[in-house]
């Protein structure tokens, strides 16, 4: 459960909405069908995710990424260094 419930929180944390979304609706899921001496474990969990260096990008559709994957197509990226 704990595995579960951290990944679920790292992915809610990331810059990815509709993953984010997801995870967050399957957290509400889990819950649902969770007995009430449980719900401690999925609301406060003491298991945390610490902070990232997420760079913010409008220039990358991750659903795109995620479709290339499913498909096994090769994906093309380029990098730009942010500090130049």
């Amino acid at each position: 459960m704990d595995a579960l419930v951290v990944g679920l929180h790292w992915v809610v944390k990331r810059e990815d909405t509709t993953l984010s979304k997801a995870a967050y609706n399957v957290l509400a899921k889990v819950a649902a069908v969770l007995p009430m001496d449980l719900h401690p474990q999925v609301e406060a969990s003491p298991l945390l995710i610490g902070p990232t260096n997420v760079i913010k990008s409008d220039k990358v559709d991750l659903s795109l990424v995620r479709q290339a994957i499913r498909k096994q197509c090769k994906v093309h990226m380029t990098y730009e260094d942010l500090n130049l």
